[in-house]
């Protein structure tokens, strides 16, 4: 006889045998234990499937309450749901660890996903674009990996508001020149019967010339588009460069709400005012030589003022250069002394040095102003004392050199070797420059000696061509005498000459 256990098929993995042995006179009783091995024979089945509401633009999670699916032989992680579509007017995204990802057809998603709030879908596409009626769907099957369902479909409804026509209010604004004006919905306001702000997009069409829109936030960052939110929660604004060309300024723009759009134009009224002080830019000063007139360019004197113009900027002199003057085209400035920043820009301003002052230091003093503020700016302080320019003179050697003494050398010594020389000193010769150290003067030989040479008896050279005053001072410059005659005269003809180039008479 064969005793077999049959399992009911229900899920239960454990079971138990009570068994009783007996001969007729004894019993003994014991317990059978059974272990059922599980088998994935069950097919997945979705429990819901409620579909989604979204507005235009949202994103919102899958939560179990809209898709839910079981498996008796699984857990929810092994529970898949395998995609054949995405959707077509938006995203299925999961969040895998700290990263979202974009689902689509082939990939899938686990049961533990949507009861962990892990799937979203996001509505990206407009509500007119093309096939889209107002809802979205992706399809799917379940799979445990061994069993798959037939393919399904998750809708997602999108409202969509019928848009009615769309109204446009343009009113302008007034500022001052350089002032900034946040945009209200009193100055531009546009609106539509969907109730959507965020909807009705501004983008322009031609920007401001004499000014930028931009964010209230981010200020010199130009705006190519906003919407009427925006404007509703003060978020941008117009900026008027402080230029002084124009009373007024507009941006032109295209308004839409995805259904309809309208153009328009923003009329700006300026104020201009004299609000800045002027900024001294540049006050480098001046270097040329003396006696010579030199030009003052905007390199060197720069007055800038955003809500001035150049002309009306000018330089009042306070005190005036000591060893010079100023010309102003040509002409010698008369009392009252000053000048324009337009006068520098066409380089009219000039500085004459005057010959034979021996100064190496100029300057004048001069106040900057615009004409209506007190002051001006320099390194961002303001000031109200005059300024300083400062003029370098640098001294031309116009002076030849001289030769203070010139005596004939007649001491003859012996050099060694059978070498007989005569040493030319300053004692014999000493030149002199009221422009140029005397141990840089040169004495260029013209014509050498007829019977003997000129020698340089610290290095033991010849002097073919010249010698300085300095070699003159070491002692170093000596005339040898011919070994083979006797001379009892001879002479060599020079120039005398200063680092400037002057050149003194020939001398012998």
């Amino acid at each position: 006889m064969k005793i077999v256990y049959m399992h009911d098929d229900t899920e239960t993995l454990q079971d138990a045998v009570a068994l009783r042995l007996t001969d007729g006179v004894h019993t003994v009783q014991g317990r059978a234990r059974v272990t059922v091995l599980p088998l994935n024979d069950e097919r997945p089945r979705l429990l819901r499937n409620a579909g989604l509401e979204v507005d235009p633009g949202e994103r919102r999670v899958i939560s179990s309450r809209a898709l839910e699916a079981e498996d008796p032989d699984n857990p929810p992680q092994q529970l898949f749901y395998c995609l054949i579509a995405a959707p077509r007017f938006g995203k299925l995204q999961i969040k895998k660890e700290s990263a979202w990802s974009e689902l689509s057809a082939g990939q899938n998603f686990t049961q533990d996903d949507v009861e962990m709030n892990r799937l979203w879908y996001a509505h990206t596409a407009a509500t007119n674009a093309a096939g889209f009626k107002g809802h979205d769907s992706f399809r799917f099957t379940l799979s445990d990996l061994d069993n798959e369902t037939p393919a399904q479909s998750f809708f997602i409804n999108v409202h969509t508001v019928q848009k009615g026509e769309l109204l446009l209010l343009s009113r302008g604004g007034h500022l001052t020149e350089g002032q900034r004006l946040v945009l209200n919905t009193n100055i531009l306001l546009a609106w539509d019967s969907s109730g959507h702000p965020e909807e009705l997009v501004y983008t322009l069409s031609a920007p401001p010339r004499h000014g930028l829109v931009h964010g209230v936030q981010q200020p010199g960052v130009p705006l190519a588009s906003f919407t009427q939110l925006d404007i509703a929660a003060h978020r941008v604004c117009y900026t008027h460069d402080n230029s002084h060309h124009a009373d007024t300024d507009s941006f032109s723009f295209v308004v839409t709400n995805g259904a309809s759009s309208r153009s328009g134009t923003l009329h700006f009224t300026i104020e201009h005012g004299d609000r800045i002080p002027p900024t001294l830019n540049h006050n480098t000063g001046l270097r040329l030589q003396d006696g010579s007139t030199e030009t003052i360019s905007p390199a060197q004197m720069q007055l800038t003022d955003p809500d001035t113009a150049t002309s009306n900027l000018s330089f009042v002199i306070t005190q005036p250069p000591g060893h010079g003057r100023l010309l102003l085209r040509g002409v010698p400035l008369f009392p009252p002394l000053g000048f324009t920043q337009t006068d520098v820009d066409q380089l009219n301003l000039d500085y004459q040095h005057q010959l034979g002052s021996l100064v190496d230091i100029d300057r004048f003093y001069f106040l900057p102003t615009d004409g209506t503020n007190i002051g001006y700016l320099e390194f961002g302080q303001l000031r109200e004392e005059p300024a300083v320019f400062n003029i370098q003179v640098d001294r031309v050697d116009r002076l030849p050199p001289s030769l203070s003494t010139r005596r004939i050398p007649s001491t003859v010594v012996g050099l060694g070797g059978g070498r007989y020389g005569i040493f030319i000193t300053s004692k014999h010769l000493q030149a002199s420059d009221p422009d140029s150290p005397a141990e840089d003067l040169e004495f260029s030989i013209s014509r050498p000696p007829q019977f003997g040479y000129l020698e340089n008896t610290l290095t033991g050279a010849y002097i073919k061509g010249c010698f300085t005053q300095r070699d003159v001072n070491q002692r170093a410059v000596a005339f040898i005498l011919p070994a083979d005659m006797e001379v009892t005269a001879d002479s060599f003809q020079f120039l005398l000459t200063d680092p400037a180039g002057n050149t003194m008479l020939p001398q012998m």
